[in-house]
């Protein structure tokens, strides 16, 4: 990875208008190191400001807590951030072996929606504070000369996002997004709904899709024929507004949700923006 090339021990956190990176950067990684990069392995994220600056800390799998300042400054300065304009942030964890930079494992994982929210938010706020590369440098081994690792971890309490712990109703969907959305697993996330009772024979379909709000995975009724020609039933389950659904009626039929909703081949399902729910 040619960014990490010659580049000491050590973790790197930046965004771009792509989305958010993580990468660990070990000498010469050891399997089990490696492993705690996979898809199934425990995975939680903070963050906190200090002094400016973005304190990101992490933990994977069985592997000890680490950190990674991040300045968004500098990023809108050389032109990869423009902060205004993001919505959903897909977040890829790399480890790469230093210092020859050979990436050794990647994973993408989809946030939830509430925690990229509150990066976006920390990322303005952080903004108010100018910064150059060596104010930077210099604000970095300060925070480091008075706060410790675990010290990060407890101050960024408030901005967790976790793979393992969901008792906020937060899910991420690398294991549970259904077929139909794995195109676009990073902006989806498995969400409570806080104005809507969604019927418990609903939640395995009910997604929070960024830039649609809560929806439930259905197939328009109008595709129904062609998805059982074809036996294809996954490519015609499409995210349909959860408020419309409950408005409207639906059934379920051989594991999917038939629903009569317009659908256009263009432009998709088509719904009045009243249906939208985000919360």
């Amino acid at each position: 990875m040619a960014i990490m090339l010659g580049q000491p021990e050590g973790c790197r956190f930046f965004i771009r208008d792509d989305g958010m990176y993580l990468i660990i950067n070990f000498r010469a990684p050891t399997q089990d190191e490696i492993e705690q990069v996979d898809s199934g392995s425990d995975f939680e994220m903070r963050w906190t400001i200090v002094d400016g600056i973005i304190m990101v800390t992490f933990k994977l799998g069985n592997l000890k807590w680490m950190d990674a300042p991040f300045a968004p400054q500098l990023q809108i300065a050389t032109g990869h951030l423009h902060i205004d304009d993001l919505s959903g942030l897909p977040l890829m964890l790399i480890m790469t072996d230093a210092p020859s930079a050979i990436i050794k494992k990647i994973r993408l994982i989809g946030p939830s929606a509430s925690f990229i929210s509150s990066m976006i938010n920390a990322m303005k706020i952080a903004v108010k504070t100018p910064l150059s590369l060596s104010d930077y440098h210099n604000r970095v081994n300060a925070i480091y000369s008075r706060y410790s690792t675990s010290t990060l971890v407890m101050m960024g309490s408030s901005n967790i996002f976790c793979l393992s712990d969901f008792s906020e109703g937060e899910k991420s969907t690398e294991s549970t997004v259904r077929k139909s959305l794995a195109s676009i697993a990073p902006y989806v996330s498995k969400r409570l709904c806080k104005v809507l009772s969604i019927p418990k024979e609903l939640e395995p379909y009910h997604y929070y899709v960024s830039d649609a709000g809560h929806c439930i995975t259905c197939i328009p009724q109008i595709l129904l024929n062609e998805a059982k020609r074809t036996k294809n039933f996954d490519g015609y389950e499409v995210p349909v507004p959860a408020k419309y659904v409950l408005d409207h009626g639906y059934s379920i039929m051989e594991g999917y949700v038939v629903v009569d909703v317009p659908y256009d081949a263009t432009f998709g399902v088509v719904v009045d923006e009243e249906y939208d729910i985000f919360d």
